[in-house]
C-alpha cells in the first residue's frame, strides 16, 4: 500500500489509508461543507426565478424536470468519484456544465463547484483555483464567502501563501463588526473562521507569533475552536529528526 512522505506536523502520524481513501475523505468533507448545505438554496432560487419569470405551467414543469435531472447527475458524479471512477464523474459533470444537455445558470455554477472539489481532493490545486476564480463572481451571494475560503485553502495547499492571505483579507469587509477577541468565552462569530484559517496560513509562512495571535482569538464556543487549538498545539511541536536510511535496530 503506497505511503506518503511525512513532514512537519505529520511526522508523528502514520497514514494507514491508501491514496484514494484520503482523496475520497477530502472530497466528502468539501461536499458536505461547501455544496450540500446550499443545494436547496441553489435549486430553490432557480425554481423561483423560473416560476416568477415565465409562469407557464408546461414550460415550468419541463424546467423543473431538467433541474431534477441535473440534481441526479450531480449526485451520480459524486457517487462515481467516491467509487474511484473520476473519469465517469467528470463525464457526468459535463452534462450540466456550460454547453451540456442540462446546463442551466445556477446549476452550471453548482457543477463547477463539484468539479473544483474533485480537483482539490485529487491534489490538482491549480485547476481548483482556476475554476473557483471563474465561478465566485457568478455564484449566489450566500455562497461566495464559502467559495473564497475554499479558494484560500486551495492556494494554501498549492503553497501560494500570499495569494491565500489576499483571498482571506478580501473576506474581512463582509464579516461585520469584529468581536472583542480578548473575550474567548464570547459567542461564536463569522470572524472565527477567518481567524483560524488566516492564522493557520501565517504559521506555514513561519510567522508563528502573528499566526498564534489570530488562533487565540477564536471563541471557545466556536465550532472552529477545536481545529484552532490543534494548530496551536502542532505549532509548538518541533519536527522529529528522521532516522538515517541505513539505520538498523540493535540485535537483542
Amino acid at each position: 500500500m503506497p505511503r506518503r512522505r511525512l513532514k512537519h506536523k505529520q511526522v508523528v502520524e502514520t497514514i494507514k489509508q491508501d491514496d484514494f481513501q484520503v482523496i475520497r475523505e477530502q472530497f466528502n468533507d468539501f461536499w458536505q461543507r461547501y455544496f450540500a448545505p446550499y443545494q436547496g438554496i441553489l435549486y430553490g432560487a432557480l425554481v423561483a426565478v423560473i416560476v416568477l419569470g415565465i409562469g407557464g405551467v408546461a414550460w415550468r414543469n419541463s424546467r423543473l424536470g431538467k433541474i431534477d435531472n441535473a440534481n441526479l447527475i450531480l449526485s451520480q458524479a459524486k457517487t462515481d468519484f467516491e467509487s474511484g471512477d473520476a473519469n465517469s464523474a467528470l463525464s457526468e459533470l459535463n452534462k450540466v456544465l456550460p454547453g451540456g444537455e442540462y446546463s442551466m445558470g445556477g446549476i452550471s455554477v453548482a457543477a463547477e463547484m463539484v468539479r473544483a472539489n474533485i480537483a482539490f481532493a485529487s491534489g490538482e490545486y491549480e485547476t481548483a483555483i482556476t475554476i473557483l476564480h471563474r465561478i465566485i463572481p457568478e455564484a449566489p451571494k450566500s455562497l461566495q464567502a464559502d467559495l473564497k475560503y475554499q479558494l484560500a485553502t486551495a492556494q494554501e495547499n498549492k503553497g501560494d501563501f500570499e495569494g491565500a492571505i489576499q483571498t482571506l483579507d478580501s473576506l474581512a469587509p463582509d464579516l461585520g463588526k469584529e468581536p472583542d477577541a480578548s473575550d474567548r468565552d464570547r459567542e461564536g462569530s463569522p470572524w472565527d473562521r477567518f481567524y483560524y484559517q488566516k492564522g493557520r496560513v501565517l504559521l506555514k509562512m513561519n510567522q508563528a507569533d502573528e499566526g498564534a495571535k489570530l488562533l487565540l482569538k477564536v471563541a471557545k464556543r466556536s465550532p472552529w475552536n477545536g481545529v484552532a487549538d490543534a494548530e496551536l498545539t502542532w505549532s509548538r511541536v518541533k519536527p522529529v529528526e528522521s532516522l538515517p536510511l541505513n539505520w538498523r535496530a540493535p540485535k537483542s
